[in-house]
């Protein structure tokens, strides 16, 4: 992702979008996966 004229990558992109936002998008998005998957394997 560029942002002007920046390059984020990984991790390191996650860490800036929750510094630019202060939102922590990453751990809400791996919760909604968490959520969507089932743990008993059903």
């Amino acid at each position: 992702a560029g942002v002007e004229g920046e390059y984020y990558g990984g991790d390191e992109a996650w860490e800036y979008l929750k510094a630019y936002s202060g939102v922590d998008l990453k751990a809400i998005l791996t919760q909604i996966a968490n959520e969507r998957t089932p743990e008993n394997g059903n």
